[in-house]
């Protein structure tokens, strides 16, 4: 269905609009959380970058040095395990956070209705609620939080494969993968083989 809105109309809501606005810039004041509750940059930036290399460089495995990979295994897993555990709190919290933003905006809009807004209604205050600057930053400090928490839970499970990994690689080096034998322990081996086939 087609409305049809005059000009004055359309004056009318941009004015509504502007009003909305500036009473949501007077609302974020109002609404009693500091500043410094959030996180100002949420950007993946050189240190997250310096953070996926250290993360790299812990996975990797040097199979010629395979007795000191396994023992420094577990202090390495126990790291990540550490830092995974403090991401995960950290998203909690960033959560909790949120919710209770969002619970103080939504009561404040229907506490302090003006009614130059227009008629109150369910949708009308979740999209003032959305658009106030503080569920707003809360919502990037979730964001930013989960980011954080995925990268470790990837480190995470990077360290259970470099473990069945290094399982793999000492049962290799048990069996004799990595054994060079020269030319002549290959013929003695073979001569050795043939001699007692003889017998």
């Amino acid at each position: 269905m087609k409305y049809d809105i005059t000009e004055e109309e359309k004056e009318e809501i941009d004015e509504m609009l502007d009003e909305i606005l500036e009473d949501n810039e007077e609302i974020d004041e109002e609404v009693d959380l500091e500043d410094e509750d959030f996180d100002d940059d949420f950007d993946f930036d050189e240190e997250d970058e310096e953070q996926m290399n250290d993360f790299k460089d812990l996975v990797k495995i040097d199979r010629y040095n395979l007795s000191n990979e396994c023992v420094e295994h577990s202090s390495r897993y126990l790291e990540i395990c550490e830092e995974y555990v403090e991401a995960k709190n950290k998203y909690l919290k960033a959560q909790d956070k949120l919710d209770l933003v969002l619970a103080e905006t939504d009561i404040y809009y229907r506490t302090h209705w003006d009614d130059t807004w227009g008629k109150m209604t369910e949708s009308y205050i979740k999209n003032m609620v959305t658009l106030n600057e503080n569920v707003i930053k809360a919502t990037e400090e979730v964001r930013q939080a989960h980011y954080e928490l995925g990268i470790l839970e990837s480190a995470k499970n990077a360290f259970d494969s470099r473990k069945a990994m290094l399982n793999d690689l000492v049962s290799l080096l048990i069996g004799g993968f990595y054994s060079n034998p020269s030319d002549n322990s290959i013929e003695d081996d073979i001569r050795r083989r043939m001699k007692e086939g003889n017998e």
